[in-house]
């Protein structure tokens, strides 16, 4: 089963991204045929996090306002030198909005990537974007 809201910060505020695809879905959107097409494509439940509305919003915490001054300054290193910003505050909206934000790890395997972006654009994921080493990409 995929993990559902996780707490992506149980271990202190160490959520890396790399070498994963997100997608945002829409309020209304069933994630349910999404998570079943990856499982389908052989996706490990254990590689696949699911954010959805207030509640994966918080448990993100994006602007790192439960996690101190150390991450709200590193949030505003990044947000003068990057462009994770934009994409922050987007989830951020979409999250709260009643949307979703599915995320798959790859392990750095280019074909786990390019299968998790086929799936998620299959199902209408919007803004489909890989985070690899020091990159973003936006296939």
């Amino acid at each position: 089963m995929p993990r559902i809201n996780p707490d992506p910060h149980e271990d202190g505020y160490v959520y890396d991204r790399t070498n994963s695809v997100t997608a945002f879905l829409p309020a209304g959107q069933d994630v349910q045929p999404v998570l079943r097409a990856l499982s389908d494509a052989g996706c490990a439940s254990d590689t696949i996090d699911v954010f959805m509305g207030v509640q994966g919003a918080t448990q993100l915490d994006l602007a790192g306002d439960k996690h101190g001054a150390w991450v709200r300054f590193w949030r505003g290193l990044e947000k003068a030198l990057a462009d994770e910003d934009e994409v922050y505050r987007h989830a951020e909206n979409v999250l709260q909005s009643g949307g979703s934000m599915v995320v798959v790890f790859t392990d750095g395997d280019a074909s786990r990537k390019d299968r998790a972006v086929e799936i998620l654009k299959a199902h209408h994921g919007k803004e489909v974007t890989f985070w690899g080493n020091n990159t973003i990409e936006r296939p």
